[in-house]
């Protein structure tokens, strides 16, 4: 798959969308996320004549003129800053995202390559036109900004990231976006020094960062060498009971009746020397009591984990009710690693 950076070098709008590797048509709720209104475009059949010519009346109506070309241009600056992904989509279903987001870009494109006529771009870059000048104002203070963004991006730490896959891709084409945004704005503006420093920013950026697919794979291989350096934490001391009681405890947990429900328990580190006495601020009544442990789970399809675990149990006066996992943090691990 081609990388998004050669866009900027000058690819075609349409073409690079192929660097995705995805179907052209698009869901309908995608489009409709990402719909843009369909602008009266000077110089498209059936569109109003645009130039303001010597003859064209007082300074009102010039001025009037001057006014409707600006909103013109500012209608399609508003689209192209506007258009970002939305993160939500990629948390509720990562893969379905991925494919709408991919999609939405070469929708945009198109859109773009039929809104951006010269004639657009000529009242875009009219200095005579203190309307559409204040309009080109806020289209550098927008690149001004997504330069600063893209420069304080972290491009090798998010590409060799082992986190959470859905936000990662949302990171992803955000920054895909943003460039789309920068070079869009370049054709709009093409002496905007602003925009296309910001341009070259963002190029810079995406070449760094590569094609979506060389980015899973960096992210697949933080992933798999994490994986391969976990190891359970050493026990402080040994106390079979104990061990039973919070093995229980992490079965019956309401926390591990999902992905982790019928789990074998195959090793349990006792972390703490004892139990830890929590008594109310004020009153110095005992509340409650707590330790930690580490746990080498096995799930029943098949991988292994480190699941470090909160104990507790509550007060009941003179004694202490049962125990109950108050907390866990999991990490995968390889199951020949447990014993290590």
């Amino acid at each position: 798959m081609a990388d998004l950076f050669r866009r900027l070098a000058g690819v075609s709008g349409v073409a690079a969308i192929a660097a995705f590797g995805v179907p052209s048509p698009v869901a309908d709720h995608c489009a409709s996320a990402q719909s843009l209104p369909r602008l009266e475009i000077p110089g498209a059949p059936g569109a109003a004549s645009t130039r303001v010519s010597a003859s064209s009346g007082d300074a009102a109506s010039q001025r009037k003129e001057q006014r409707r070309q600006a909103d013109l241009v500012k209608a399609i600056v508003a689209e192209i800053t506007d258009f970002v992904p939305d993160h939500r989509a990629f948390i509720a279903d990562n893969d379905a995202a991925q494919t709408q987001a991919m999609q939405a870009l070469e929708d945009f494109r198109a859109k773009l390559d039929e809104a951006l006529t010269a004639d657009l771009i000529a009242m875009a870059n009219d200095s005579g036109n203190g309307y559409a000048t204040r309009v080109a104002t806020t289209a550098s203070r927008h690149a001004q900004y997504l330069s600063r963004a893209i420069a304080s991006t972290d491009l090798d730490r998010f590409r060799n990231s082992d986190g959470r896959d859905d936000l990662a891709m949302a990171q992803y084409f955000l920054m895909a976006y943003r460039v789309e945004q920068l070079a869009q704005l370049a054709r709009l503006y093409p002496d905007n020094s602003d925009v296309l420093a910001a341009r070259s920013a963002a190029g810079d950026a995406m070449a760094q960062l590569g094609s979506l697919e060389s980015v899973r794979q960096g992210r697949a291989e933080a992933l798999a060498a994490r994986i391969a350096a976990m190891r359970l934490r050493p026990a402080v001391r040994r106390d079979a009971a104990a061990e039973r009681d919070f093995a229980s405890a992490f079965r019956s947990s309401a926390w591990t009746q999902g992905e982790f429900a019928g789990s074998e328990v195959l090793r349990v580190n006792l972390l703490s020397h004892g139990w830890t006495v929590r008594r109310n601020p004020v009153t110095g009544i005992i509340l409650s009591r707590d330790q930690q442990a580490a746990l080498a789970v096995k799930r029943k399809d098949g991988k292994c984990f480190s699941y470090v675990i909160g104990l507790e149990q509550k007060s009941q006066g003179s004694t202490f009710g049962g125990t109950y996992m108050a907390s866990g943090r999991e990490r995968e691990m390889l199951c020949e690693n447990i014993g290590r």
